[in-house]
């Protein structure tokens, strides 16, 4: 940690107000303090490593560092993947493809590796499936960056951390608590990842929802519903790893863009209902340490699930830059007699045209 408080503090010498970010392979608790991530060093390219990395990147989370991240695909290769054959640059295909779809839901998104070349374009031509499944995430995780965004900040403002074991959130379920091959990517993501070659299904244990009137969870892609409390056989095309939202979620998407600020004027607001739901958006200048003196933008979002009404706080803060005066919410409501997923093309049930000021909508689920 002396290592990292020394490198912070230079930095912040140096250019006091830009943001610093160190990536390190050492860690110990308060190094999150000198804005250090940590990765999980030079991990080997192979089905039982990506495994392995699951439980890795929890166990490190739940220690209160937020930040962790892996190298997506592997670091060290097997020789047999120099020059592979054609079944091997098919293994190696799926194995990159399942592995940065794990990838899309770590606190810290890279790949990163010895040869052969990690771009994705590198890996399959863009009519493969395994190029169509990456570019898909990679779009994905800009997409979410409202989310994501916003879970960062409660990192900052409430101590929260965004990689979290089922314990964390489903204490009272004793069969979560057992799972080590799934995590919460904050309050509204199930991720699952596939693990094993070939597979086009993964037994998933969805958590029991307390407080939830139907006690729900619902396919992030299509709107699917399952109930809580059970085990199932997910879909696990080759193109697609399982995510599930809990009853109780609101989600916020934004646009596929190839950047990380600042948030779209225009949002999709997906809200999966059973029970309350709170979620706060914020945005901030992006690359400075002004947050620090209140330049940012908080939006609290809670929905009551008995008078399907929404409420949209005031907004707090004083951030004065883009995207600050205004924002289009288009609100999706998922139910089980309205199953609907992010690549579902239905129409928005209301959409609101926010000014900053407090706003309740009936909603109709």
């Amino acid at each position: 940690m002396a290592q990292d408080k020394t490198f912070y503090e230079g930095q912040r010498q140096a250019d006091p107000n830009k943001r610093v970010f160190i990536l390190t392979r050492s860690a110990t608790g308060g190094s999150q303090r000198y804005a250090a991530a940590t990765w999980s060093g030079d991990i080997g390219a192979t089905w039982q490593e990506m495994h392995r990395q699951i439980a890795t990147g929890i166990s490190f989370s739940m220690t209160g560092i937020p930040y962790w991240s892996m190298d997506i695909g592997g670091f060290a290769v097997e020789n047999k993947f120099q020059h592979p054959s054609e079944a091997l640059t098919a293994d190696w295909r799926e194995l990159q493809t399942r592995w940065y779809q794990f990838g899309t839901f770590s606190p810290i998104f890279r790949s990163h590796g010895q040869a052969p070349a990690r771009e994705m374009f590198h890996i399959a031509p863009e009519n493969h499936p395994a190029y169509k499944s990456m570019l898909y995430y990679d779009q994905l995780r800009y997409r979410l960056m409202p989310y994501i965004y916003s879970l960062g900040a409660a990192t900052y403002f409430k101590n929260y951390t965004l990689m979290r074991g089922l314990a964390m959130d489903f204490a009272e379920d004793s069969k979560a608590e057992a799972v080590a091959d799934a995590f919460m990517f904050g309050p509204a993501l199930l991720i699952e990842p596939v693990t094993k070659p070939g597979s086009t299904t993964k037994t998933v244990y969805l958590p029991k929802i307390e407080g939830a009137d139907n006690n729900k969870w619902y396919c992030l892609y299509d709107g699917k519903g399952y109930t809580g409390g059970q085990t199932i056989q997910a879909v696990a095309p080759y193109e697609r790893m399982p995510v599930f939202v809990p009853a109780g979620s609101i989600l916020p998407i934004g646009p596929i863009t190839q950047h990380t600020g600042p948030m779209a004027d225009t949002l999709d607001i997906y809200i999966y209902t059973g029970k309350d739901a709170d979620f706060t958006l914020y945005q901030d200048q992006g690359t400075t340490y002004d947050y620090q003196n209140g330049d940012y933008q908080k939006i609290r979002l809670h929905y009551n699930d008995k008078t399907s009404t929404l409420k949209i706080d005031a907004s707090t803060g004083h951030y004065k830059g883009p995207g600050s005066t205004g924002k289009e919410f288009r609100i999706h409501m998922v139910s089980m007699a309205h199953q609907i997923g992010i690549d579902t093309k239905s129409p928005p049930a209301k959409t609101i045209h926010y000014k900053g000021q407090t706003i309740s909508v009936l909603l109709q689920p």
